[in-house]
């Protein structure tokens, strides 16, 4: 159960991992971050996004952190994660040799 929670792979499976980031979010950002310091924080805070299936990723905006050191890293987390999921729009350009 525990490795089934941890990949995912069916809808049961997806939402248990899916529970399972939302609570790294919810209950354990704080210890972490503290434990951990902002560097690791954010990249844990990466990888937990990127194991969200795309509609629990909706309830990121709905956790509310008092501390505001929380809530700019969950922040700058999510930015980062949008910039992954942007199309490449620059025009591709020949390097001349």
């Amino acid at each position: 159960m525990h490795k089934v929670g941890k990949v995912g792979g069916d809808p049961d499976a997806d939402l248990l991992r899916d529970a399972n980031s939302l609570s790294y979010f919810d209950v354990s950002l704080s210890s972490y971050y503290q434990r951990e310091g902002y560097d690791e924080t954010l990249r844990r805070c990466l990888w937990e996004l990127r194991r969200l299936t795309p509609s629990a990723h909706k309830h990121i905006d709905e956790i509310a952190y008092s501390d505001t050191q929380l809530q700019q890293l969950v922040g700058h987390a999510l930015q980062m994660m949008e910039q992954e999921t942007k199309p490449d729009t620059q025009p591709f350009t020949q390097l001349s040799a």
